[in-house]
């Protein structure tokens, strides 16, 4: 399902929130709603009996990300190992201090 309310302002945040929503649906997400003041949710069902979902929640600015050069965008895959989010100041997620994430692997 995905619900988009009329009159969502801004072109450009139509356009962001269109490509987030085709992204959203090609993982696999459903119960995709799009807000008013561009604001994305979404819920990813878990594949296991038993696995709670996940809740997916996106604000969306456009912004110059060329006046700000400490930013870059990354997509990182979890494959059940610890995993680093920014190697240079050491910035982890470990499973052994978060066992949970492992219910969201395929």
């Amino acid at each position: 399902m995905i619900h988009r309310p009329v009159g969502c302002p801004g072109v450009l945040g139509n356009l962001l929130d269109d490509v987030l929503v085709e992204e959203l649906t090609a993982l696999g997400l459903d119960n995709i709603l799009v807000y008013r003041h561009t604001t994305v949710t979404a819920v990813k069902r878990g594949n296991r009996p038993g696995v709670r979902p996940i809740g997916f929640i996106a604000h969306l600015d456009a912004v110059d990300v060329e006046l700000l050069p400490g930013i870059h965008p990354q997509r990182l895959h979890f494959t059940g190992r610890d995993l680093c989010f920014h190697p240079r100041e050491d910035i982890w997620i470990r499973v052994a201090e978060h066992p949970e994430i492992l219910s969201y692997t395929k």
